[in-house]
């Protein structure tokens, strides 16, 4: 969806558009980005035969492919993190600009 001219857009729907990209992103955070990260953390976990037994099970072998695999899922997802993240934090200045302007009077 491309992203509206934020001078073309009333206070009301700045507000409105934070709201609606704020959601976005907090959803994807607790619906994507940490149960991948937690996946990858689960993955490279050292695997015990026992909780007194510190020798590492050798049959829960993981390939580094599967790894890889894991850690490149994370950073695809941690980029669109931080691209909604940044979509927030502009609309969030601009409504801040904006009442600035109000408050002040400046047009």
């Amino acid at each position: 969806m491309p992203k509206p001219n934020l001078r073309d857009l009333t206070l009301r729907d700045k507000f409105k558009e934070a709201s609606r990209v704020t959601r976005e992103f907090t959803e994807h955070v607790e619906q994507g980005f940490l149960p991948r990260c937690k996946q990858l953390g689960r993955l490279v976990r050292p695997k015990f035969e026992s909780s007194k037994d510190y020798e590492l099970d050798t049959e829960a072998g993981i390939e580094d492919i599967t790894i890889r695999n894991e850690v490149a899922r994370v950073l695809e997802s941690e980029n669109y993190t931080d691209e909604l993240f940044q979509d927030v934090r502009i609309y969030l200045e601009s409504i801040d600009q904006e009442i600035d302007h109000i408050i002040m009077g400046i047009q």
